[in-house]
């Protein structure tokens, strides 16, 4: 359907040298556009916009008004320039109809939006006359007059101006007399220009200033700040408490600066004359260089917000998440330093020894420090270095350095072989190894593809918690279960990346899979890719295991093991093998406490119970048990997405639907590349009314993998069905099939919903017979005992949503029922 948008504001983005820069560094470029999209869609929703298209080497924003689109330009060119350092993109905003279909956007206003952008300077900003005469009274910008320069397809009938800051508002020249600092390290503290500190005396004061600092481009959505500082509140009380909190921390500061939390659409933010410690650090490390505080001994990551006190358990569980985030940010940024510098620089050193602080076990850090010790003359201590990491290697994970650091080892003694203890037991839990070597490629841009792809494909391998990631570039496989291989080729017009999984001692065969890289938008399809093969090893790992455990292979990793075990019978959904995977997951929880998969597993039991015990009413205990479990499960391993996940349906089912909205977030930004959990958050976003991201996730989880469990096509079916697309709806729940309960449910409104009643009322009452054998209510199991379990066994926010499933569900009954059902209804 084709629908229009009246007068949106339109912000095309562009990078120069575009084709200059692809010549000379495909993949150098390639990063750059995606750094920048990243940074669009964010600075985008934090002015209430939305990236609607992407085109290559731009994209195109859309606002509902003129004001947000430019301060949005404004503050994206502002960073870019930074960030991306020599590189620059041209703005363009008009105001204009703009007509969308499917993800696409055109009209003529889009076609004028797009031409202006070329008239722009590299860096600059361009605005229409219809924008200007929006913004032309406001003392916060200034336009020069460029003309009606001539557009092609256009001609000369625009009038357009550059648009800047005002430069009366806050003088370049006193920025940094009026900067205001945020430490987030440790204890919270603010400081205005004359250093003298703050007291918030108020922890969700600290908590709010903590999270915006957090958050990348330090912005949040105003709601869920609310509900994460205040989960027990109603969400209008939590909006008012935010409100208060937010005028008092400005307060704070009024004498000395401007506001310090501003308010930018539906997102709060911090203000631009505010600085962090995590900005200096993160900029810093762009420059090559290591902030002190890296230096100083402290483990970062785990100092942020250090100081503050328990705001409340969604906070914390949000915190826990931001620190794994900063940890990966800040040792991909270490990283990077590794790169820049020579043996003999004392930057590479300080890089690796915070890198090594961060992680005792990484190889390129440890070879970096080496390298350095050795450049100094200190041999000596270069090999205390190797013998480090041996020790640390063979404890942790039962493994030896790499063959690099063993050459180089070697080398830096200049003698024969080094000497390695025997392997010996991890420390650590055992779960499955995936040893990630070298990619073969032929020429040099094929080898610079195929490094920085195994470089994404490792990095989102890692998000799943089913196995451990071995970087082995140097070869071998080590101890691990499985080792991947990768060749990178041209095959006719295109090229091809082939991988191949297999065991190294038994040489077999356990997935291989061949991918097409498109040179066009080659960093979005990049990332498609590597979704497809994350999503294909989380099926092909875990078959591979359990069919070894029945065929009697012997495995190493019990824990592991036996969680898998219960996972399968979970499968079946059956009540009897729902009992026999409860107590699997209770003897595991008994032997291992800290066993994180576990106790999220048991919250998915008690989750469900009432959907596989039908009839059985969901109990007070029933909602502590999950809580409990799933709590848990997030206090052990807050980075797992299916442990956010438990905590968000245990959420959704006890009312508490804001809660779990931020939980499902935090699943979907964990692990986007796994089906299954994008299947979970996209039918928690259908329960909680948000049908269009529903839709969106699930579309995005199916491009992943189609190869589903019957479970998952059920939750397709109900996903479909909640977004009015009943057609959809019905192809997901055939796919289902029988075994799942619920699922011909699904079928008989999706049904009701295409006038196909006589099919409706056949696959109700395949429900009802299906359910009778295993009906668990007090009372017995009539059609009608049948519906009001079917219709109140899901988290529904919105009541216009779980009338649509009653209604639909009684018209599946006959229509005797539905009229004796509607007359009550309709006399009301």
């Amino acid at each position: 359907m084709v629908k229009a948008v009246p007068l949106a504001a339109i912000l095309v983005a562009d990078l120069t040298g575009y084709s200059q820069r692809m010549k000379s560094d495909e993949a150098g470029t390639i990063a750059l556009i995606g750094r920048a999209l990243d940074r669009a869609r964010r600075c985008s929703t934090r002015f209430g916009g939305e990236v609607v298209k992407t085109t290559g080497d731009g994209w195109i924003s859309l606002f509902n008004g003129v004001t947000a689109a430019v301060d949005c330009a404004l503050v994206l060119q502002r960073m870019m320039g930074h960030d991306t350092h020599e590189a620059r993109f041209r703005i363009s905003v008009h105001l204009g109809e703009v007509r969308r279909d499917w993800g696409d956007v055109f009209g003529h206003s889009v076609n004028v939006a797009v031409r202006m952008q070329s008239v722009a300077d590299p860096g600059g900003i361009v605005v229409s006359q219809n924008v200007m005469a929006e913004l032309g009274r406001s003392p916060r910008y200034r336009f020069e007059a460029i003309g009606r320069p001539l557009l092609k397809n256009i001609g000369d009938d625009v009038a357009v101006y550059r648009a800047h800051a005002s430069t009366g508002r806050i003088p370049d020249a006193d920025a940094s007399q009026r900067r205001v600092d945020l430490q987030v390290i440790g204890d919270i503290r603010l400081a205005p220009p004359d250093g003298s500190p703050v007291a918030l005396h108020s922890v969700h004061a600290a908590a709010l200033l903590g999270a915006l600092a957090l958050e990348p481009d330090n912005a949040l959505g105003a709601d869920r700040l609310a509900v994460m500082l205040w989960p027990d509140k109603p969400l209008v009380r939590a909006r008012a408490n935010l409100a208060r909190t937010r005028r008092m921390v400005n307060a704070k500061l009024a004498r000395v600066s401007e506001n310090v939390v501003v308010v930018r659409g539906t997102m709060l933010a911090l203000a631009e004359g505010v600085g962090t410690d995590l900005q200096a650090l993160r900029q810093a490390l762009d420059e090559g260089a290591v902030a002190p505080v890296l230096r100083q001994g402290a483990d970062v990551p785990a100092e942020l917000l250090s100081g503050l006190p328990s705001v409340s358990p969604v906070f914390q569980a949000w915190l826990a998440v931001q620190r794994g985030v900063w940890r990966d940010r800040i040792i991909a940024g270490l990283e990077r330093c590794l790169d820049r510098h020579a043996a003999e620089q004392p930057a590479l050193g300080a890089a690796a020894e915070a890198l090594l602080r961060l992680e005792p076990g990484h190889e390129p850090a440890a070879m970096a420090m080496m390298r350095h010790l050795a450049s100094r003359g200190r041999k000596a201590a270069a090999l205390a270095e190797f013998e480090r990491l041996t020790q640390h290697l063979h404890e942790t994970f039962g493994a030896h350095p790499g063959e690099a650091v063993v050459t180089l080892a070697a080398a830096v003694r200049g003698t024969g072989p080094v000497a390695l203890p025997p392997a010996a037991p991890a420390s650590v839990p055992r779960i499955p190894q995936v040893a990630v070597g070298a990619f073969d490629a032929g020429d040099d841009p094929g080898r610079t593809v195929a490094a920085q792809f195994r470089a994404e494909l490792i990095a989102n391998l890692a998000r799943f918690r089913n196995w451990a990631v071995l970087d082995l570039a140097e070869g071998g496989a080590g101890t691990a279960d499985y080792a991947m291989t990768g060749r990178y080729e041209p095959v006719g017009p295109e090229n091809r990346l082939t991988l191949r999984l297999s065991d190294p001692q038994s040489r077999r065969i356990a997935w291989s899979g061949s991918f097409a890289l498109s040179p066009a938008n080659w960093r979005a399809h990049q990332n498609h890719v590597i979704g497809r093969i994350a999503s294909a090893l989380e099926i092909y790992i875990s078959a591979d295991r359990l069919s070894r455990m029945v065929a009697g292979v012997p495995t190493e990793g019990s824990d592991y093991d036996d969680w898998l075990r219960g996972e399968a019978l979970l499968l079946q959904w059956s009540p009897e093998a729902e009992a026999e995977a409860e107590a699997i997951f209770r003897r595991l929880v008994a032997r291992t406490p800290t066993h994180a998969p576990a106790h999220a597993s048991l919250a998915s039991i008690s989750n469900v119970r009432h959907i596989l015990r039908p009839g059985r009413p969901r109990t007070p205990a029933d909602n502590a048990a999950g809580h409990a479990s799933a709590t848990r499960a997030v206090a052990l391993d807050p980075m797992d997405a299916r442990n956010q996940l438990a905590l968000a349906w245990s959420a959704a089912l006890a009312g508490r639907f804001d809660q779990a909205a931020v939980h499902l977030d935090l699943a979907a930004s964990l692990n986007p590349c796994s089906p299954g959990s994008m299947i979970s958050v996209a039918m928690g976003h259908a329960f909680l009314g948000d049908h269009g991201r529903a839709g969106e996730t699930l579309d995005e989880a199916l491009r992943l993998s189609p190869m589903l469990h019957p479970h998952q096509w059920c939750y397709a079916a109900a996903v479909r069905f909640l977004g009015g697309d009943p057609a959809a709806a019905e192809a997901a729940a055939l796919r289902s099939g029988d075994q799942i309960v619920d699922n011909q449910g699904w079928l008989a409104v999706a049904l009701v919903r295409q006038g196909r009643l006589a099919e409706a009322r056949a696959a109700f009452d395949r429900m009802v017979t299906a359910v009778a054998p295993i009906w668990a209510g007090d009372t017995p199991c009539t059609p009608e005992a049948v519906h009001d379990w079917f219709v109140e066994a899901y988290p529904i926010r919105r009541p216009a949503d779980r009338d649509a499933i009653a209604t639909a569900l009684l018209a599946a009954q006959g229509p005797a029922v539905a009229a004796a059902a509607f007359r009550p209804h309709l006399a009301r």
